[in-house]
């Protein structure tokens, strides 16, 4: 039997996973597929911005386990490629090691956390399941009690599609912890250091994310960086504070720090180069997929960190790893249609068509898309064996990934 190792339980790595399971079922293999994850969910992180991120993930066991998949919850500690082995730490005194013939390394991202004086210990941030507990936990207690100092004012660092999400879904989050006049009273205040909301100053979209910020009564405050961050008060560069026990940190991803074991070129943002097998540049018998890789989608574009990406670079490093194993041909990746679906709260959504962002569709019709997005689309197959296997073919969950 031979052994096919995924590293990460997110959008990439479970993809990925089922993917495998598929081709290997499809043409009778002898492959054994194991998961390694450090959380044993998958977390629906493009709705942690969302009231309620308690509910936001789906238990892996009931996923894999049907399909015959393997599944080992900790996390990977040395990935050995001359010796084929990874070594996982499942607690702080157990450690165990499994040998792979193949491996897809899936690990996902992490927040980029500016280097601030006193911004690490006094803010807060929205991209894993446990800092948005934490955060939502907060958002609670100030809330229910708004008079205490700062509590009634929220700044969010970032201007990109995180950091407008979370500041035009903010207000409804504070009504469900309390009421509508407390929601009403407070303060948002969305900082970035660029001169544009969004990722791409060309965009017409800006108008519309514009228009959004003001009808949720967010104060914009673009070309500002910040120089110190207390418990109590932010300040920024013009020597301006500003009165705050609340500071939420959106200022964009970065590669899981595993992709640093891996002796080879990285870019900028610290992911690995990939082929366009998504073979990792440089290492045999190893791909990477979804926020830790970085794949060409084009000629001239490169993937983003975003389930869009995530989840067809999932399905294709599984597929590519099990015919690897089977002696099939792989089949390349390639995603050069790109589209961006944006809740803009209570005024609607807005959807964009290519790389330069341009508008297709906002308001009520793009809020509705995005619901369907957010809450179907991007959730796993579940059930049994056949109606999850039927969702895990290279093709179906392509589709599933695409407009």
């Amino acid at each position: 039997m031979s052994e096919l190792v995924i590293i990460g339980g997110g959008f990439a790595g479970l993809k990925a996973a089922l993917s495998a399971a598929y081709e290997n079922k499809e043409h009778n293999g002898d492959i054994q597929i194991s998961l390694i994850s450090q959380n044993d969910s998958l977390v629906i992180r493009p709705r942690l911005y969302q009231n309620d991120p308690a509910a936001m993930k789906v238990a892996l066991e009931p996923i894999l386990e049907p399909l015959g998949i393997n599944f080992i919850q900790g996390i990977v500690s040395e990935i050995d490629p001359s010796n084929k082995r990874v070594a996982i730490n499942k607690s702080p005194l157990l450690e165990i090691s499994v040998n792979y013939n193949q491996l897809v390394v899936a690990a996902g991202s992490v927040v980029k956390t500016p280097p601030v004086p006193g911004l690490a210990e006094h803010s807060f941030n929205i991209d894993s399941y446990e800092a948005a507990i934490e955060f939502d936990n907060h958002v609670l207690k100030a809330a229910r009690l708004p008079d205490m100092a700062g509590h009634n004012c929220f700044v969010i660092l970032g201007a990109g599609i995180t950091g407008i999400e979370l500041a035009t879904e903010l207000r409804s989050r504070i009504a469900a912890h309390s009421n509508a006049e407390t929601a009403g009273n407070i303060e948002i205040v969305l900082i970035d250091q660029a001169n544009h909301i969004g990722p791409t100053p060309e965009s017409n979209a800006q108008a519309v994310y514009e228009q959004a910020l003001q009808e949720a009564n967010v104060t914009v405050k673009l070309g500002q960086t910040i120089t110190e961050v207390s418990r109590t008060s932010v300040t920024l560069a013009d020597g301006e504070q500003i009165e705050t026990a609340s500071v939420i940190v959106t200022a964009g991803l970065q590669a899981n720090p595993l992709a640093d074991l891996f002796d080879v070129d990285k870019d900028d943002l610290g992911r690995l180069i990939v082929d366009d097998s998504l073979r990792v540049k440089g290492i045999k018998n190893i791909f990477a997929a979804g926020d830790i890789a970085a794949a060409a989608t084009d000629a001239d574009h490169v993937t983003l960190m975003s389930c869009q990406h995530a989840m067809p670079m999932g399905a294709h490093a599984g597929y590519n790893a099990a015919h690897s194993m089977l002696g099939l041909p792989h089949r390349k990746f390639s995603q050069p249609n790109y589209l961006t679906c944006i809740d803009l709260g209570l005024s609607g959504g807005l959807l964009t068509k290519g790389w330069d962002r341009q508008v297709e569709k906002t308001g009520d019709e793009a809020k509705a898309l995005k619901k369907n997005i957010n809450e179907n689309r991007i959730y796993p197959p579940a059930g049994s064996a056949e109606n999850i296997l039927a969702h895990s073919h290279i093709d179906a969950q392509w589709a599933d990934s695409r407009e």
